[in-house]
């Protein structure tokens, strides 16, 4: 069921660049109507294309409310308000997805609250969005691209790989993108174990120089050999748990048998690596540094070798969370980073609104600044 509403632009908070707003409801898990945003660019600038924002399915509401006591500013913020102010102003028509009903009781409880359900149906409500945002003729059917982070990330790659109409996606920290081999248990507490003997002064940082010195007094290490810059994937000068993670698990990725794998990942999806893998699509994905899930940038920099993805970015942004914030601390950052805001609006700009049928020469894998 599809409810709409026109809102005008002065009753209601819109991106500068807006012309108007338009609200409409689909009608999802527990029968409970989850809320759509459609921000339209003023006619003069708009390109055509549209971008659909997926935040961290039941955990994100369509602003991507963070509360102030996690902020490092004490300020709530809105990241996906902060990225829709940017886009809108490049002329790109914004989509907002919640995954929190408007009902939700847990919302009505505390605004850091909500109640969790199936990832499936998540998926089935932003393909019912999707659905519903087509009908309304504002941009052609194949000139939408995703923007999703965390669970949303994984749901644009999903999509990516079954909605043919879906131009590309930009990714800000997908999750559960690549297989780890390992059992996950043993491969955390082996990461942890050699985090906390390479840390000698317990400060949560593992230099350079303590990093060299545990190799020196555990020679016999299932990274023996390794050197720091090899180890320091996003070049912030230490090392992180998923740094360590991401060499224990290069030989056992090396030798598996990819080719051979039928399994399906935790959510009975096909694996985000195969489908970026296969396509030919434009694909942005970023990665925080302090986020473990920043072990999928060299899983998938490893798969893609001898691949041709020219079609793919892959990024880190050093000493930033997954939200990429800046991590100030434990469970304490700050509001998407305007580098971040830049990244992917101008990895937009280049790919579809400047140049729709261009493609970047060769893969890309970096560290950002």
């Amino acid at each position: 069921m599809i409810r709409t509403a026109l809102v005008l632009a002065s009753l209601a908070a819109l991106p500068a660049a807006a012309q108007e707003r338009t609200d409409f409801t689909i009608k999802g898990y527990a029968e409970r109507e989850y809320p759509v945003l459609i921000e339209t660019p003023a006619p003069s600038i708009a390109n055509g294309w549209a971008i659909v924002l997926l935040g961290n399915a039941a955990r994100d509401d369509a602003d991507w409310f963070q509360h102030s006591s996690w902020m490092v500013n004490r300020k709530d913020a809105r990241d996906a308000v902060t990225l829709a102010d940017d886009l809108v102003s490049r002329g790109y028509t914004v989509v907002r997805i919640s995954g929190i009903a408007n009902d939700d009781p847990e919302r009505a409880k505390s605004p850091t609250r909500s109640t969790p359900y199936p990832y499936e149906d998540y998926l089935d409500q932003v393909r019912a969005a999707l659905t519903e945002f087509r009908t309304r003729d504002i941009v052609a059917d194949d000139h939408i691209i995703l923007v999703g982070r965390a669970l949303g990330g994984a749901a644009a790659v999903h999509l990516l790989g079954s909605d043919p109409q879906v131009a590309g996606a930009a990714l800000i920290s997908p999750a559960r993108t690549c297989r780890l081999i390992l059992d996950q248990s043993e491969l955390s507490f082996a990461k942890l174990t050699i985090a906390t003997q390479m840390d000698a002064d317990e400060d949560g940082k593992r230099t350079h120089r303590e990093y060299d010195a545990w190799q020196i007094l555990n020679e016999e290490n299932p990274i023996k050999g390794i050197t720091f810059d090899e180890i320091d994937i996003d070049n912030d000068d230490f090392v992180s748990p998923w740094e360590i993670a991401a060499k224990l698990l290069a030989k056992p990725r090396a030798d598996f048998d990819f080719a051979g794998d039928d399994s399906k990942d935790t959510f009975d999806q096909t694996w985000g690596e195969d489908i970026l893998l296969k396509t030919t699509k434009p694909v942005l994905a970023i990665w925080g540094g302090t986020d473990e899930a920043a072990i999928n940038l060299p899983l998938l920099k490893d798969r893609f070798e001898g691949v041709d993805r020219a079609n793919i970015e892959l990024a880190v942004f050093p000493r930033h969370a997954a939200t990429l914030g800046i991590a100030a601390g434990p469970n304490v950052i700050g509001p998407i980073n305007s580098s971040a805001v830049q990244r992917i609006g101008t990895w937009l700009d280049e790919n579809f609104a400047d140049a729709p049928a261009a493609k970047p020469d060769a893969a890309k894998t970096d560290a950002a600044d």
